[in-house]
C-alpha cells in the first residue's frame, strides 16, 4: 500500500485521530512536493498563527457577544451586546469567532462529550472603548463572543472531508498515484495544486454552524416603523402583551436621532424579556435567540 491509499484509509477510519491522519497526509504532501498543501497540513497539526483573513473559511464563525453590565443598583449578566453601532474595526471582528487551535487540541476538547457553548473574552481596550454603548444607564464590565459548541466537531468533520475529497479528485485524475510513491511524485505539482486549492481551501464563505442569521431574520424591520417591529415580535413568539410593553417604552424613551444606546425604557424590558428566556418561562418560535430580538431592536433604530 503505498502513501496515498495509506491516507484513504486512515481518512475513512472514524475511530482514527485527525492528527494521525494529517501526518499521513504531510507525507503526500512531500511526496507531491506541493508546498501549498503542506503548509496547510502543518497549520491543522500545529494551530494557525496568520491573519483572520488567511484563515480557512471553515474556521470562521458568526459570533454572538454577550456582557455583564452594571447599572445604579442593578447587575445585568449575559445581557445580549449589539455590535452594530460600534466603530470600525472593532465591529467586524466581534461578529466573528476565529477558531484558531490545531486538530488534537479541537479533539481533546471533544473527549469528554462536550456540549457547552464556546466562549472568547473580549480584549479589556474593546471593553473600555464601548462601555457606555449599549444600554443608557449601565456600563459593561465583562464581554465575550458564543459560538455553538458544535462549531468544534464541524472544523474536524470538514478537514476529513475536504482531505477526502483531495484524495478522491487526485485518484480520479491519476489513478496510478495510489499504486507506487513513485507514480505519486510524477503527479505535476499543477494538477496537484489545483486539487488542493479546489477541494481543501474551497470558496472562502464564513461558516454558520447551528445559527440563523439575525441579518435575515430582522430584514423585515424598517427604520422607525413600530408596527413592522411589533409584527417582528409577534411572529418571534413574544406575547401580544409585551410586545405592547414594548411600543410603549420606545414611545416612552423618545430617542434622539443620534442616539447610539437604547433608552432606559427599553433596555428594562429588554431585561425582563433576557430573564424569561433564561428561566424557560418564555419561548421563542424557531431559532430566534435573545441575540436576534436584540438585532431586531437594533434594526428599528438604524443602527445597522
Amino acid at each position: 500500500m503505498n502513501s496515498l491509499a495509506a491516507l484513504q484509509e486512515k481518512i475513512l477510519d472514524q475511530h482514527m485521530p485527525l492528527a494521525d491522519v494529517l501526518r499521513q497526509a504531510k507525507v503526500v504532501a512531500t511526496a507531491l512536493r506541493n508546498p501549498e498543501f503542506a503548509a496547510w497540513v502543518d497549520q491543522e497539526l500545529n494551530g494557525y498563527d496568520t491573519p483572520r483573513d488567511n484563515l480557512p473559511d471553515y474556521r470562521k464563525f458568526r459570533a454572538h457577544n454577550v456582557g455583564d453590565l452594571m447599572g445604579p443598583g442593578a447587575e445585568w449578566k449575559n445581557a445580549p451586546l449589539m455590535t452594530s453601532q460600534l466603530a470600525e474595526p472593532m465591529r467586524s471582528q466581534l461578529e466573528y469567532m476565529l477558531i484558531v487551535e490545531d486538530v488534537g487540541t479541537l479533539e481533546y476538547m471533544l473527549a469528554d462529550g462536550r456540549t457547552d457553548d464556546l466562549q472568547k473574552p473580549w480584549p479589556p481596550e474593546y471593553i473600555a472603548a464601548s462601555s457606555n454603548k449599549f444600554f443608557q444607564g449601565f456600563h459593561c464590565v465583562a464581554a465575550h463572543q458564543v459560538v455553538s459548541a458544535a462549531c468544534i466537531k464541524h472544523v474536524l468533520e470538514v478537514v476529513r472531508n475536504r482531505l477526502l475529497g483531495f484524495v478522491l479528485e487526485l485518484q480520479t485524475k491519476h489513478p496510478e498515484a495510489a499504486e507506487t510513491d513513485k507514480s505519486l511524485a510524477s503527479v505535476p505539482l499543477d494538477d496537484s495544486k489545483t486539487i488542493f486549492n479546489t477541494y481543501i481551501l474551497g470558496d472562502g464563505n464564513t461558516t454558520s454552524v447551528g445559527q440563523q442569521s439575525s441579518a435575515t431574520a430582522v430584514e423585515s424591520i424598517k427604520v422607525n416603523d413600530l408596527d413592522s417591529l411589533a409584527a417582528f415580535m409577534k411572529a418571534a413568539g413574544i406575547p401580544a402583551e409585551s410586545v405592547g410593553d414594548l411600543v410603549q417604552s420606545v414611545k416612552d424613551d423618545s430617542l434622539p436621532p443620534d442616539a447610539t444606546a437604547v433608552g432606559t425604557n427599553v433596555g428594562s424590558w429588554i431585561t425582563r424579556t433576557a430573564k424569561q428566556l433564561a428561566s424557560g418561562a418564555l419561548k421563542l418560535a424557531g431559532a430566534v435567540t435573545a441575540e436576534i430580538i436584540v438585532k431586531a431592536i437594533s434594526a428599528y433604530y438604524g443602527w445597522h
